[in-house]
């Protein structure tokens, strides 16, 4: 007996905790008789979607204006506030108290709610970000920065302040989408505590050449440059390329390579259909590229963003558009670009080397984990696609090595006939040797491995059903989400 062709898809929804596209609705407190107070609503407009009598609320679709501007407050005696219908999250998840936070889709996107149950930083875990510098005394990184070992090789001093283009700073959003401190101020960063080295490439008139990017990513990596050296980082971030193949900078990659660093770059800004427009150092095997998606697809799976590069050697993608950092001493900006695609992962990366993962099986891990966004073209092969790489990082399974999906088939009378585990990629499986009958065929992905079905893990089950040989039987596992 054959059971043939089980298909086993994991399906992921993440992504309807996109809350900026998602109407929550407004809550009215009105006071005397509901139907009035519906009726006075209604006629100002607003649709009335539920209601609570016994605390005497309304739930309405969201308004066009802000709460203090609402009209039928300062108009009926009958309606007396209106406030804003807040999202909820399982409290077995980490959300950060910060004031943006429910704002920043990608770190939804990327399941860092669950991955932060896990882990959530180390001030142990080293990362270079090769750049503008990183503005001083800014709120939410200043603690985490270290400029005894920056170095700016711009203008060869150690003025590693971020002033790029006035203050706009594009050094420190990148480090802030690393490691802005959680349940702080305003924004979360990937990693919430680390140690960042400001190494600055760019001068003041936004100059920067591949000669100070080789002698950075050397200097990161713990090499003698100019008579200065510093203990090696765990991490490299570079959010910048250029279009051509410089020997002296492949070197200086692979040098940093040779040492286990982890040198996560971004994939470039050149998205043109059916052009290869990856930039160096992104085409550097020794490199992990990562391109950038927006929240804007169909069935709400984020889609390229129509800037991001693509190409051979493409690993990975990450959000980068309408996300938010950190900005100047104290405020926040949403910026796009691959720029910030690239520290999405760093800081990803710093969480898994901060949860005992070896710097070694990162690569590997992150691309088995990623999230696959389809479609399943021509130049689809072995879970790679030119335009997404291995796909979306999932931070959960990341910090978790995921490896498997484990597969239960019983009787009706609980009997396990076969109990089995199958690749975390494999989407066809055959059971073999089954006896005519009926069975329920359970997988799951049990991600932190402690034998507990919970939030976050995966599951799917047939049912009882009758299995017949060469049977077509497929299982789709979806987040629990309690």
């Amino acid at each position: 007996m054959n059971v043939a062709e089980t298909e086993v898809e994991v399906q992921d929804t993440v992504y309807d905790y996109d809350v900026e596209d998602k109407d929550l609705g407004y809550v009215i407190e009105y006071r005397g008789n509901k139907n009035k107070a519906i009726n006075l609503l209604e006629k100002d407009g607003y649709e009335v979607i539920d209601s609570i009598e016994v605390i005497n609320r309304l739930l309405i679709k969201e308004v066009d204006v802000t709460p203090d501007e609402f009209r039928p407050v300062e108009v009926y005696p009958e309606i007396v506030s209106i406030e804003e219908n807040s999202a909820v999250y399982p409290t077995d998840y980490t959300i950060p108290s910060d004031s943006k936070f429910e704002e920043q889709w990608s770190k939804f996107a990327m399941r860092l709610p669950q991955a932060w149950r896990d882990v959530t930083g180390s001030s142990n875990i080293r990362i270079s970000v090769i750049d503008t510098g990183i503005y001083e005394n800014n709120i939410e990184l200043e603690q985490f920065v270290n400029r005894a070992d920056g170095w700016n090789f711009a203008d060869d001093n150690n003025n590693t302040h971020d002033n790029w283009r006035d203050g706009i700073g594009h050094g420190t959003q990148v480090a802030g989408i690393i490691s802005a401190q959680g349940n702080y101020a305003n924004v979360a960063g990937v990693m919430w505590e680390s140690e960042l080295i400001p190494v600055r490439m760019f001068g003041e008139d936004d100059s920067g050449t591949n000669w100070n990017l080789a002698e950075s990513i050397l200097y990161s990596a713990g090499y003698e440059v100019g008579g200065m050296q510093i203990e090696p980082v765990d991490i490299i971030n570079t959010s910048l390329g250029g279009p051509a193949d410089v020997s002296f900078v492949k070197d200086a990659v692979e040098r940093a390579y040779s040492k286990g660093v982890v040198h996560v770059t971004s994939a470039g800004n050149d998205g043109r259909d059916g052009v290869d427009s990856l930039t160096y150092p992104a085409k550097y095997p020794e490199t992990i590229a990562v391109g950038s998606v927006s929240n804007r697809g169909d069935d709400r799976r984020p889609i390229r963003s129509d800037f991001s590069s693509y190409g051979d050697g493409l690993d990975l993608v990450a959000p980068g558009r309408l996300v938010w950092s950190v900005h100047q001493k104290d405020s926040t900006r949403r910026v796009r670009g691959t720029s910030f695609s690239s520290p999405q992962v760093a800081g990803l990366v710093g969480l898994m080397l901060a949860n005992g993962i070896n710097p070694g099986d990162v690569r590997d891990i992150l691309s088995r984990t990623a999230i696959d966004l389809w479609p399943r073209e021509d130049d689809y092969e072995n879970g790679w696609y030119v335009q997404h790489g291995y796909g979306l990082v999932n931070a959960y399974w990341a910090v978790n090595d995921v490896q498997e999906i484990n597969m239960l088939i019983q009787r009706e009378s609980g009997e396990t006939i076969r109990q089995t585990t199958i690749d975390l990629k494999d989407d066809n499986f055959h059971i073999d040797e089954i006896p005519h009958g009926e069975y329920t065929i359970e997988a799951w992905i049990d991600v932190r491995n402690n034998n507990t079905i919970e939030n976050g893990d995966y599951y799917a089950t047939t049912g009882a059903i009758e299995v017949t040989e060469d049977k077509e039987i497929e299982l789709i596992l979806e987040e629990i989400y309690n």
